[in-house]
């Protein structure tokens, strides 16, 4: 039995957890409302998901899989989310620029297509090996190829054309997980 500390990477039923082999029961977690950069926490058994936790934004665990919280009885948990860290870090901080831009009427008007060109966002890119400095214009494409009005792309382009760099402090900001009541060691290898 381990436990990972990963991201999914989701486009409607095809669903993966970045850097473990899809289990034999990946379909078991279709149900979750998952986006692709999620952070999770699954715990696979002889290929097979036991338990599966969401991270939510405060670090807070939910197991939506599984009715034993396996955690209590594990010392080891596998960080496979490093790999991927500094470009998830990097997405969610254009990402999170870009969209303040917007005024509250467009924000609930678009909402929809900001979702979607979120998830597409973090789908395309925080899997592949890609140089950090090639992810905004990875992202000038998206919003370029998205279903937005050409006044809301120039303004979010606008936006992300403006947007500095985050320093390393961003960057290297670790995955955070709420496991106070376990006695867990988190094994980080990158």
């Amino acid at each position: 039995m381990k436990a990972y500390l990963t991201f999914t990477r989701r486009k409607e039923n095809d669903l993966h957890m970045l850097g473990i082999e899809n289990p034999i029961n990946i379909c078991d977690i279709l149900f979750a409302s998952l986006k692709s950069g999620q952070p999770i926490l699954p715990i696979i058994l002889n290929n097979k998901i036991i338990a599966f936790y969401i991270i939510d934004i405060e670090g807070n665990l939910h197991q939506v899989v599984g009715d034993t919280d396996h955690l209590f009885s594990l010392d080891q948990l596998e960080d496979l989310s490093l790999k991927n860290l500094q470009k998830y870090n990097l997405i969610k901080y254009f990402v999170s620029q870009i969209f303040q831009c917007l005024s509250i009427q467009e924000a609930k008007h678009n909402s929809e297509i900001f979702e979607y060109l979120e998830e597409k966002i973090f789908y395309n890119l925080l899997h592949i090996e890609i140089e950090l400095y090639k992810i905004k214009p990875a992202i000038v494409k998206e919003i370029k190829k998205s279903e937005l009005s050409n006044e809301l792309k120039n303004r979010l382009l606008s936006t992300l054309n403006k947007t500095k760099n985050p320093n390393n402090k961003i960057l290297k900001k670790k995955i955070d997980v709420d496991l106070s009541g376990y006695s867990i060691y988190i094994n980080a290898f990158i």
